[in-house]
């Protein structure tokens, strides 16, 4: 086997591999995304800070043809589609507590704890749905105040499936009085920081973590969210609350836009919820497929033209 230099083996072969030059990643990222290319890049400092690797990188994606902004490609009966892969929030389940970065024994409040759960056994969706029609006419009437003569993005939301949050809890409280006595009996070990982070508190949330800042080409709104159009399907990969690396999928067509910038995603999702010994199977629904080619079926993701002249098969340079 011919020797490979480390430099080459070990080469960042797009954006999201490149380690230490945030800002220079997202300043290029965002040249091509939003197609406001300079007529030259200089690329200064001083060995092995990545300037080569980042000047090859960005070389290709000036001349790709569709470029992309998810993780990778997919090939299905030679149709690509574009994937981006997220993680899980490891704080979702104390984000409201009052809780510091140092001790982290500190409990939950079991009131909160109520208040936060009890969303999911009432769930009333076309509430949740006409909430979100309201912020987008704030929205929409404050944007078109400043744009009369342009036209802002259509709602989209689905009635059946209305907002970020995914989770059922109907089956396992009946009553607001079952849930209250349950956190009330259950050990407040079992709402310490270190617990949920632990995956051994006394419930597990879900929750995408996907915080990326941009700006609809559109309308100019910037929100601390990807957009619709950045890739074809979100995977999830559900091991920081399930301990296990399984995936989840949703197309970003199908699921809740934000309700003040429908180009935009919301900056979270809650895909389920967890409780031990009271619920410990997932149940995955639309928008949430656990099978991508599920998801591809009946969503109808929106793909990229690629042909292998556009893809570089090369593995060590």
């Amino acid at each position: 086997m011919a020797y490979i230099s480390l430099y080459r083996k070990y080469r960042p072969k797009k954006f999201s591999d490149v380690v230490g030059q945030d800002i220079v990643v997202k300043i290029l990222k965002n040249s091509i995304i939003e197609k406001k290319i300079g007529h030259a890049y200089i690329f200064a400092g001083p060995r092995g800070i990545g300037k080569t690797s980042i000047a090859k990188i960005f070389s290709k994606a000036v001349n790709c043809l569709d470029p992309i902004d998810g993780d990778f490609l997919i090939c299905k009966n030679k149709i690509y589609y574009v994937v981006e892969c997220k993680g899980l929030k490891t704080n979702s389940e104390f984000r409201s507590a009052e809780t510091d970065e140092v001790d982290h024994s500190k409990k939950l409040d079991k009131k909160k704890a109520f208040k936060f759960l009890k969303k999911y056994i009432n769930i009333d969706k076309m509430k949740i749905f006409h909430k979100g029609q309201i912020t987008y006419s704030r929205s929409e009437n404050k944007w078109k105040n400043k744009n009369p003569s342009k036209n802002f993005p259509s709602f989209r939301w689905k009635p059946t499936t209305p907002g970020p949050d995914n989770a059922d809890l109907s089956n396992i409280f009946k009553s607001n009085k079952e849930l209250e006595k349950f956190i009330n009996d259950a050990d407040e070990t079992l709402l310490t920081e270190n617990a949920f982070r632990e995956r051994r508190g006394l419930y597990k949330v879900l929750q995408t973590h996907e915080p990326s800042e941009r700006t609809d080409p559109q309308t100019g709104i910037k929100q601390a969210a990807p957009l619709v159009s950045d890739f074809s399907i979100m995977a999830v990969d559900l091991f920081q609350r399930t301990g296990k690396h399984e995936f989840v999928f949703m197309n970003p067509l199908e699921i809740s836009h934000s309700p003040s910038s429908p180009n935009h995603l919301y900056q979270n999702y809650i895909i389920d919820i967890l409780i031990p010994g009271k619920k410990d199977n997932l149940n995955i629904c639309p928008p949430w497929y656990s099978d991508i080619d599920n998801c591809i079926k009946f969503t109808k993701p929106n793909t990229v033209e690629y042909d292998e002249s556009q893809i570089d098969f090369r593995e060590n340079e």
